[in-house]
């Protein structure tokens, strides 16, 4: 079962390069750049929870756990991989694969078209991979930690395909039984002067503020549906926010009473069949966001955390 799940690297990166080789070799329907992508992250990620010493094992144990699992694809010990044994790898873990998807794959790991691949090459593949993999999930861990409430905001309006792209993202929240409760309202400059106004001590701030998504969750008669879905659009707020915050934008998630009146939704355009969750304010922050940390907690994990045997 080790060897099995190491080996799925190889898949978990091949298939990365494969994705890059479409006017040589196009893809199945049913192994589309889209399908590609996800399953290499979930398998390398496999590996890298069952296997972290990979991370930090010396070059000597590194080489020699390469070495072993070259040998394990290497089913005729000859020395080098070829073409079928490549293909009979991918079968053994029920990777659909045509032929021209083998032979692109192949070639893209034969960097020296000699017609096999020697252990050189991918051992130079595999570090790369692995290296790729661990910025990656860096990358995404900087992001949540340091994503924090923006005490205030430049006038400049953020480009809208940054916001769309938060959308999407906000889309892709967790969500029991599909029922995609969220509705987003981006206020314009009219509508944010409006609803400004309903708090007359706080309009000439709100009034600056260049960016806001209003949340709402369908209602349902069913009162566990109706839970789910608020839990739902409030991981879609999250997704919103880590999003910008990826783009070096700052937000603030508010839930300021007045976002609750019947005034504000009728401004707003928010339907009786609708319940406001929030409102993200979003924009360039004052003195820039970058080397910002998170809000600083008062409780630590081991405060907040018990293990149930």
């Amino acid at each position: 079962m080790l060897i099995r799940n190491i080996v799925t690297v190889l898949i978990a990166s091949a298939v990365q390069i494969v994705s890059g080789f479409h006017s040589l070799s196009p893809l199945s329907h049913r192994f589309t750049e889209k399908r590609i992508t996800s399953q290499s992250s979930i398998l390398l990620s496999r590996v890298l929870v069952s296997r972290p010493t990979l991370l930090k094992s010396t070059v000597d144990d590194g080489q020699q756990t390469l070495l072993d699992l070259f040998n394990k694809i290497d089913a005729d010990n000859s020395g080098e991989i070829c073409e079928s044994e490549l293909s009979s790898l991918l079968s053994s873990l029920s990777i659909t694969a045509s032929p021209s998807d083998v032979s692109a794959l192949f070639s893209s790991l034969d960097v020296d078209a000699s017609g096999t691949i020697c252990f050189d090459e991918f051992s130079q593949w595999y570090s790369s991979t692995l290296s790729t993999q661990s910025d990656h999930t860096t990358s995404i861990h900087t992001n949540i930690l340091s994503r924090h409430t923006a005490a205030q905001f430049e006038a400049t309006t953020v480009p809208f395909q940054i916001v769309e792209d938060a959308l999407e993202c906000a889309v892709k929240a967790p969500n029991h039984r599909l029922t995609e409760p969220w509705r987003f309202y981006s206020l314009g400059s009219k509508s944010i002067e409006k609803v400004a106004g309903l708090v007359p001590s706080k309009k000439e701030k709100w009034s600056q503020i260049p960016g806001w998504m209003v949340f709402t969750s369908q209602r349902s008669p069913d009162s566990i549906i109706n839970k789910e879905n608020t839990y739902a659009v409030a991981c879609s707020i999250q997704n919103f926010m880590l999003s910008l915050n990826s783009h070096s934008i700052g937000s603030k998630w508010m839930t300021t009473p007045f976002i609750f009146e019947e005034e504000f939704k009728r401004i707003v355009g928010i339907s009786e069949e609708e319940e406001v969750i929030g409102c993200v304010w979003y924009g360039f922050e004052v003195g820039g966001n970058k080397g910002k940390g998170g809000t600083k907690r008062r409780k630590s994990v081991e405060d907040c955390l018990k293990v149930v045997e």
